[in-house]
């Protein structure tokens, strides 16, 4: 007989419990593995991606406050969310070009431009082009000798200006545009090479630029900016009259456009007419009052009037700093005319100062530096101001034979009574060889040949 405990029988599992388990076991497994917001309460909810339109929007609101490096911003990300944007693509470039960054415009968008084939983006490139032209330098280009041997079937471009026979290879890289390597013959240095290529070069943006103009309108001949882009070009070549058909044109093609009567205005500047230049600047102010170099553009030629307006020409840079704080060229151009056209140095100097400040790359602001401590009979701080610009990339030969003078004037006390002969030959050491350098840009430079005189003794 069993005398222990009463036996338990074995209990079978339900199906229906091991249906539960088993979603239970998937859903826990779903939650590892895809991880749905609301099983994370603490975790921030991911941001939705804007769209092109929403940049692009935000970005004509900075163009109508004048806020030109925040709208490229927004016109940046509008092009990288949605490439095939056109619109936002030329509105970037043209303003790209405007705040003097054509090289970076064509170096991040040239070949979008052209691979878009409309009217606007034919002529937004040349405009960039264009304005890249007095932004070349020799840097943008490479050289190197060539062996005779390696001419083979290329034509070697005959240089004007050398009389020898050196062979040389060029490797011109402008920036969005396709590099073209080609053969040179004549040239004593690279720096004789090179000042042949730069020209020639240039010659060929503008050829290029033109060109692209030309195609806009075959695609829309009533596109008002292609007509003031090509009448930009045109002024640009020297050809005034043909330039000031095509940016009337462009005005009466659209009166409402800003750089139609920008466009006008620059070519009345070009020809001289600073009156008309003027008009023309102020009725573009009319229309967008919040662009800083507008104003630049209206007080710069208030400065070169027959009977210039100082004043007028003041207000006209403070009124483009008041719109742009971080106007290098305002403040530059404020301070020269304090210094240059009022005598007033020292307010001049601060001015300089503060567009340093703000870039510390602006050669100009260097330059204008020099000059007002040359003019004090401050030598030492006009070498510094001076040397800073010319490395910058100024090529003035004002700036080169100030500084040559300052090397020699600051060795003998400004030729003070008492100088040694060894103080004259210690600063025409250093001096003499920029006096040369601008007699090379100005042969008939007559401060140059006094100082070139003086330390020859003649």
């Amino acid at each position: 007989m069993y005398l222990g405990p009463p036996r338990r029988e074995k209990r079978t599992s339900s199906p229906w419990r091991v249906l539960v388990l088993t979603i239970l076991i998937l859903f826990g497994l779903y939650i590892i593995a895809e991880r749905p917001q609301w099983a994370r309460p603490f975790e921030p909810t991911p941001t939705p991606t804007r769209s092109a339109e929403s940049y692009f929007y935000e970005a004509e609101e900075y163009y109508e406050e004048g806020l030109l490096d925040e709208a490229i911003a927004a016109y940046q990300q509008a092009v990288k969310v949605n490439p095939a944007d056109t619109t936002s693509l030329v509105r970037l470039v043209r303003l790209m070009v405007l705040r003097g960054q054509s090289a970076e415009a064509l170096q991040g968008y040239g070949n979008a431009l052209v691979e878009a084939k409309t009217a606007e983006t034919y002529a937004v490139k040349a405009f960039a082009m264009d304005w890249l032209v007095p932004r070349f330098s020799a840097d943008m280009i490479e050289v190197e000798k060539a062996e005779e041997s390696e001419v083979g079937d290329q034509i070697a471009i005959p240089n004007p200006y050398a009389e020898d026979e050196t062979l040389w290879w060029v490797y011109p890289r402008i920036p969005g545009l396709t590099a073209n390597e080609y053969l040179v013959r004549g040239g004593a240095d690279e720096k004789q090479v090179l000042d042949f290529v730069l020209k020639r070069e240039q010659r060929n943006l503008l050829a290029e630029a033109e060109g692209l103009c030309k195609d806009a309108l075959r695609i829309n001949p009533d596109y008002a900016e292609a007509h003031a882009y090509l009448a930009e070009i045109y002024a640009d070549l020297g050809s005034w009259y043909d330039a000031l058909d095509e940016a009337e044109l462009a005005v009466s093609l659209d009166e409402r456009s800003v750089d139609a009567h920008r466009t006008l205005a620059y070519v009345h500047e070009v020809m001289g007419d600073y009156e008309g230049a003027i008009v023309e600047y102020e009725a573009a102010i009319a229309l967008h009052p919040r662009l800083s170099y507008l104003y630049i553009a209206v007080g710069r030629n208030y400065l070169v009037l027959s009977k210039p307006d100082y004043d007028k020409a003041i207000a006209s840079f403070e009124k483009a700093i008041e719109i742009d704080p971080k106007s290098a060229e305002g403040y530059d151009l404020l301070g020269w005319t304090y210094g240059f056209y009022k005598g007033e140095y020292d307010r001049a100097i601060i001015e300089l100062e503060r567009a340093i400040e703000i870039d510390a790359d602006y050669a100009s602001a260097y330059g204008h530096l020099g000059w007002l401590y040359y003019a004090k009979r401050n030598y030492e701080d006009a070498i510094v101001n001076f040397e800073r610009a010319i490395r910058l990339g100024a090529t003035s030969a004002e700036y080169y034979y100030e500084l040559g003078l300052a090397y020699i004037y600051a060795a003998t006390n400004g030729l003070a009574p008492g100088y040694s002969q060894e103080d004259l030959a210690r600063g025409c050491e250093k001096g003499l060889p920029w006096l040369d350098k601008a007699l090379d840009v100005d042969p008939y430079c007559q401060p140059c040949w006094d100082g070139v005189n003086l330390c020859t003794g003649k």
